[in-house]
């Protein structure tokens, strides 16, 4: 599960993207989960970017709308990437197959939106965010990160502040027209995006869960 910003403090939390940083939680069954995310869930005032938890919670949510007339949206065959994975790909066919059975309607939805957003946190002036995390330890340890982190962080003397600006509105722009597929795929009190998709090129492992992570961070 990927809490809204701020729903989970993140204090302690070594940094990635401050403004996108998030605690997740990975659990079993989605009911364990929700009580996870209910125990920690709350204010933290030493947290700037905390916010108080609603009422109500995400396990009476869950429990209490089922799935029958609920409305799933899914990215479309052609846009899914599993990366040559295909126990991945049959437990995802499998998961969405249940959904149906269980009373859930199977919406395909147009995720070129979500791709845009989600490269923004690799390609875009989000890098430069990275930096500024760790700006006491790359000056000393530069040498210490492995190349591939080591080039990403050094991309980030290309981003200006007008571009970071410029990027924002690009994001706020697709945001709303991500709301605007969610909200359209939508036939229940709430709705869900399910989507495994990524780039057509295949990098490693770590990459992959980078990428996927990112496209749950910049499009929420």
């Amino acid at each position: 599960m990927k809490p809204t910003l701020g729903r989970v403090s993140s204090r302690g939390v070594v940094p990635n993207c401050r403004t996108l940083d998030t605690v997740s939680v990975l659990a079993l069954t989605c009911a364990d989960g929700a009580e996870v995310l209910r125990l920690v869930s709350d204010f933290d005032p030493n947290d700037p970017f905390s916010r108080a938890r609603p009422p109500g919670g995400a396990r009476k949510r869950l429990t209490g709308w089922g799935l029958k007339g609920l409305a799933i949206g899914v990215a479309r065959a052609k846009d899914r990437e599993f990366f040559g994975d295909q126990a991945a790909e049959r437990l995802f066919e499998s998961a969405i197959a249940r959904v149906g059975a269980l009373g859930g309607t199977l919406v395909e939805i147009d995720f070129a939106d979500f791709l845009e957003a989600g490269r923004m946190m690799f390609d875009g002036p989000w890098v430069a965010e990275r930096v500024a995390a760790l700006a006491g330890f790359l000056p000393v340890h530069r040498d210490d990160l492995l190349p591939v982190t080591r080039g990403i962080f050094e991309i980030a003397n290309r981003w200006s502040a007008a571009d970071a600006f410029q990027h924002l509105y690009r994001l706020r722009s697709l945001k709303r027209k991500i709301e605007a597929t969610v909200w359209s795929a939508s036939t229940g009190p709430s709705q869900s995006v399910r989507a495994d998709a990524a780039r057509r090129s295949r990098p490693p492992r770590n990459a992959q869960s980078a990428f996927h992570s990112s496209l749950r961070q910049m499009a929420r």
